[in-house]
């Protein structure tokens, strides 16, 4: 189960400066009985709960000085809260190795930054450009874990050693973006992107690459229309 309430604020004293805030409650419930697969488990709990609250927000500005230049600059929490999967699941990850649930798994939270820039010249060439950090505190993370002290347990027959998903790591996570659109002329246009990304976690107190982590990539487009047809050529890569 989950409910929310939220409530947002703008604020725009002129036609250059834009205020923009919010505030949400988030509520989240959850319980995963394992009394009947028990009899196959031999989990040393019948049943895990999650009863978690957060409060989160955001705040930006866009300031536009000129009809040249546009700045935005956002600052935002946020939280995640375990779901079904994460404090209810008994499955085999790999060979030789067992999940269980996490009765004391808490949410994972968020707090990041953004900062962008948008340039228009005459509506020729646009230049739009953003730079992000993100820390993840309390990250969800599959890791060893015990049960009763024990760090291996048997499952379907086969001695197994146990994890779990567990806040157990802090991420650090950070990135650039920047696309531009040429108007060749009425006809052709050419749009280009690339997004930098980067990131870290904490591994047993010490920082390595965060996994999932998408590869730098981008694109271009070079496209031409008319009233009824468009053809466009492009290309993608990372």
């Amino acid at each position: 189960q989950s409910m929310a309430a939220y409530a947002s604020f703008k604020y725009k004293p002129n036609s250059k400066f834009v205020f923009q805030s919010g505030l949400r409650y988030n509520y989240v419930l959850a319980k995963a009985d394992f009394t009947e697969n028990n009899v196959f488990l031999n989990l040393p709990f019948d049943s895990t709960k999650l009863n978690a609250g957060a409060l989160t927000g955001t705040a930006g500005i866009s300031w536009i000085p000129s009809n040249m230049i546009q700045w935005k600059l956002n600052a935002s929490t946020a939280f995640r809260a375990p779901n079904i999967d994460d404090i209810g699941k008994v499955f085999d990850s790999e060979p030789g190795s067992v999940v269980v649930p996490n009765p004391n798994l808490r949410p994972e939270y968020a707090y990041g930054g953004e900062l962008g820039l948008k340039l228009n010249f005459d509506n020729v060439f646009v230049l739009d450009m953003a730079t992000y950090y993100t820390f993840l505190d309390n990250a969800l993370i599959r890791r060893d874990f015990t049960l009763d002290g024990a760090s291996e347990i048997e499952y379907d027959g086969e001695l197994s050693n146990i994890q779990a998903i567990q806040n157990a790591s802090k991420e650090w996570i950070y990135g650039f973006e920047v696309g531009a659109k040429l108007h060749i002329s009425n006809r052709l246009q050419l749009t280009s992107q690339y997004n930098i990304i980067g990131g870290t976690e904490q591994d047993n107190e010490i920082e390595v690459p965060v996994r999932h982590i998408a590869p730098n990539f981008g694109n271009t487009h070079v496209t031409w229309s008319n009233d009824n047809i468009q053809i466009d050529a492009f290309a993608e890569y990372n």
